[in-house]
């Protein structure tokens, strides 16, 4: 309930300012998407405009965020010439990497959002910088939404479409429904395409660390045993902790877990060919997933065409047991800013 009212006074502070909203990493359900100042997640898999509107910024008021190396883009943000201000129950006065803020102020999020609310409560805009802000954020939101499209191109196989899973997902999860997600360059597509509506929604490490997803999705579920719980992982983090299908079946509870396999550890291998070295050690062999979801007690799929997907999920959905959709996922989907269609 906290977590909501700090929420609802973030909203309320950007309308009086007129000013947009970036989430941090891997916090992108910190207001609803849906939102016409939200204009995405900072981070891998964000759109380039949350890059560029950050690079822009005059001044950022940063709540409640360590302003990490993915949020900051390598700490890249906040730019040179941008002002910036940290409230923080422990806010940074400098780090590696990071400049200090211009204000750093030690306070509960919340208790700050309401005294700058009572401050803010008569208004500080006049008429044509309100238009001027209004106008600037339609223009940013409309950007946004271009950029955040996942599901184009006119793929045939082999393999599934991973924006097209995403939208799928998007389409059919209820506003309620919980996702979790792992390290890894799947879930690019996820960062860039989902569209979170309410809080406490979305679970993920912002640490980078491998076999995350499916271990938070069972505890999700093991507390919110009303509510759909959808995990998004690769092979390599699968093959972590899979293991813990069988704690969701010995527990009675039924997560779903989407697995994106293309037999590799796509991100380290990417970074390894970006940085013009042989690749080591990123070679995954064949895993049949669903047979494993199967083995422990659940449900298995294996996936290899975006039209199975749909009716897969339903059918997850409304499953009595825990669900694998095993995802054959062709190796030039790299990332969601490089694949097939990258380049056209």
């Amino acid at each position: 309930m906290a977590r909501i009212l700090v929420i609802e006074d973030d909203l309320r502070i950007a309308e009086l300012l007129r000013v947009p909203i970036v989430a941090a990493w891997r916090r992108g359900d910190v207001v609803p998407n849906d939102h016409p100042l939200y204009l995405g997640m900072a981070g891998h898999g964000a759109p380039p405009t949350v890059l560029e509107r950050l690079r822009g910024a005059d001044a950022l008021l940063v709540l409640g965020c360590r302003l990490n190396e993915v949020t900051t883009y390598g700490y890249e943000i906040p730019a040179p010439g941008t002002r910036w201000a940290h409230v923080d129950l422990e806010p940074r006065g400098g780090r590696a990497g990071l400049r200090p803020p211009d204000l750093a102020l030690a306070a509960d999020a919340r208790a700050f959002l309401r005294a700058a609310l009572n401050r803010l409560a008569n208004g500080v805009l006049d008429a044509a910088v309100a238009d001027a802000r209004a106008a600037r954020n339609a223009a940013d939101r409309a950007a946004f939404e271009a950029a955040s499209v996942v599901e184009a191109g006119d793929w045939t196989g082999p393999g599934v479409h991973p924006g097209r899973v995403v939208a799928t997902l998007r389409r059919l999860l209820p506003e309620a429904a919980i996702l979790t997600t792992d390290a890894g360059n799947f879930a690019g597509w996820a960062a860039r395409g989902f569209r979170f509506r309410r809080p406490g929604t979305f679970l993920g490490p912002t640490s980078g660390a491998m076999g995350y997803a499916v271990p938070a999705a069972v505890a999700a579920a093991l507390i919110h045993r009303d509510r759909p719980v959808v995990a998004l992982v690769g092979d390599g983090g699968m093959a972590m902790t899979m293991a813990e299908l069988e704690t969701a079946v010995r527990e009675r509870v039924r997560p779903i877990v989407v697995v994106f396999d293309n037999e590799r550890y796509g991100m380290i291998r990417m970074h390894q060919d970006a940085g013009r070295s042989r690749g080591i050690a990123t070679d995954l062999g064949p895993v049949d997933f669903a047979a494993v979801g199967r083995a422990m007690g659940g449900r298995g799929v294996r996936i290899e065409t975006d039209d199975a997907f749909g009716p897969a999920l339903r059918d997850a959905l409304a499953a009595d047991r825990p669900t694998v959709l095993h995802l054959v996922v062709d190796r030039r989907w790299v990332s969601v800013n490089e694949h097939p269609f990258a380049s056209r």
